[in-house]
């Protein structure tokens, strides 16, 4: 926790919990990590991100962890034995479906949100000029991700949609 008195940051006490945890994590451990690399420069807190779940992959313990930076999502698309996943978020109405999406890193939608929730455009046009490359190109590989899944559903309704028809056309022939 926070604590004045102890001089503790957010960062500082993230970092002292986790540091417990690294200590004692075996293969029979369930880790919950909320915003893994929050809370202290970007850069280095995806860094620091990356190292804890590699670490905690290599003492084969079973993670859930939380992140708005996209070099730990990277990381772990990358990684064979880290699994992504995401809670669908309905841009229109601003709220999660609750929907989980499993294969798929989910997008933090913050200059959207910001639009939405009335920020001045010429403010996100200079967010969106501020985002380097790499960083637009992460976003625009998620909401690939996330529109080939939407037809995959779609398609994947209909081809049941037939087989029930073909189950309802044998069973009547």
């Amino acid at each position: 926790e926070q604590s004045i008195e102890q001089s503790l940051s957010t960062f500082s006490a993230h970092v002292k919990h986790v540091t417990e945890i690294l200590d004692r994590v075996g293969s029979d451990s369930l880790v919950l990590l909320d915003e893994l690399g929050a809370g202290t420069d970007p850069e280095e807190g995806a860094a620091l991100g990356i190292a804890i779940l590699d670490w905690l992959r290599e003492k084969k313990a079973l993670v859930l962890a939380t992140t708005h930076h996209n070099p730990i999502k990277r990381f772990a698309l990358a990684t064979a034995s880290i699994e992504t996943a995401s809670v669908e978020f309905d841009i229109a109405t601003l709220s999660p479906t609750y929907k989980i999406l499993t294969g798929i890193p989910g997008r933090s939608n913050a200059l959207l949100i910001a639009g939405k929730l009335g920020m001045p455009r010429e403010v996100i046009k200079r967010a969106e000029q501020a985002i380097s490359g790499k960083e637009i190109s992460m976003e625009d590989l998620i909401a690939e991700l996330h529109g080939k899944r939407s037809k995959l559903e779609k398609e994947s309704t209909e081809v049941e949609n037939s087989l029930r028809k073909l189950e309802k056309l044998k069973k009547d022939y």
